[in-house]
């Protein structure tokens, strides 16, 4: 076992509080490790980022998933342009709902339980983010790698570094149990919304600019549509102003005042951090036919978010000056 299997494993065995102290146990051993990390300890503030999400968790059974993810945004120093639909607004306080929107940075899941003030809000996420952060769990749909078919990153470097850290503590199941756990979780999911929750997904599955919407986000719609009479879930499609820029300017990284500083010119230069939703949908009015595939459910559920991604350049302040921030894809 190399030194990073060794941290993966610490990671998948005890969260990370304990992958934290491998860490620097094979820092100090090995002299290698010591040099191929350095990079990122030089541009991450790993012992902030850990503790952060740690107690993030820990905030969760105390004060909500809302009330957790709004304190930590006034930590984080992260102050968001939100511009949502009334009737967005109203089901963030009660009603059923399913809210799919875009992943580039971790930030987006967030951005959008801060602005509820409910305790039946539920996101879909890989299992790794309960490993993580335990707390978090009473508001996890747990999810196995879905081997997403992420297309050739932009940036190469940032997209090795993804796919490293995801392979390490995500790994897929060559057995193939992970699809049929899945497929038990989306029943899951169906279940809270009918019964009046929300829930919150990234269809693509991966934070890899330009992945494919998976169609269990259409399988998940499909069961939707065949819910008790009078129970008429909504869709919310959500666009995050979300970059690498906005989580760098953020105070997670007040250890590195220079990245900080540089984000932040980034960011003036740019586009804020911003979400957009417009007038939701319900499931019955999608155009989802009672003999639509999943992936047709899927593709009609991503050209209402594509429609949204275009409202938005026009709604929210400064994006015209980045229309390439968001990824359209």
């Amino acid at each position: 076992m190399n030194q990073l299997d060794a941290v993966a494993s610490a990671f998948r065995d005890g969260g990370l509080r304990r992958a934290l102290a491998v860490h620097r146990l094979q820092r100090r051993r090995s002299l290698r490790y010591a040099i191929a990390s350095a990079p990122i300890e030089a541009v991450v503030p790993l012992d902030d980022v850990c503790a952060e999400l740690v107690r993030l968790g820990d905030d969760v059974a105390r004060l909500g998933i809302g009330g957790a993810c709004r304190a930590a945004m006034r930590r984080w120093d992260l102050e968001p342009v939100v511009v949502a639909h009334p009737r967005v607004w109203e089901l963030m306080e009660t009603g059923p709902f399913l809210a799919v929107g875009n992943h580039a940075t971790g930030l987006e899941a967030g951005l959008f339980s801060s602005l509820a003030d409910r305790f039946d809000l539920y996101h879909l996420a890989g299992t790794f983010v309960a490993t993580a952060s335990p707390g978090l769990s009473s508001v996890l749909l747990t999810l196995d790698n879905p081997a997403v078919d992420a297309p050739v990153a932009k940036w190469p470097l940032r997209e090795r570094m993804l796919r490293t850290v995801e392979g390490a503590v995500w790994p897929g199941d060559p057995h193939g149990g992970g699809s049929r756990r899945n497929l038990a979780t989306l029943r899951r999911a169906a279940d809270l919304i009918n019964g009046g929750a929300g829930v919150h997904i990234f269809p693509a599955g991966s934070m890899h600019p330009g992945s494919r919407w998976q169609p269990g986000v259409g399988w998940l719609v499909r069961r939707l549509q065949r819910a008790a009479p009078g129970t008429v879930p909504h869709v919310v499609a959500v666009v995050y102003g979300v970059t690498d820029a906005h989580l760098a300017a953020s105070a997670l990284f007040r250890r590195r005042p220079w990245i900080r500083a540089l984000a932040r010119a980034v960011v003036g230069l740019s586009s804020p951090l911003s979400l957009y939703a417009p007038a939701p949908v319900r499931v019955d009015r999608l155009g989802i036919g009672p003999h639509s595939t999943s992936r047709e459910a899927t593709a009609i559920l991503h050209e209402l978010w594509r429609t949204a991604h275009a409202e938005a350049a026009r709604a929210v302040p400064c994006w015209r000056r980045a229309p390439a921030v968001l990824g359209a894809r």
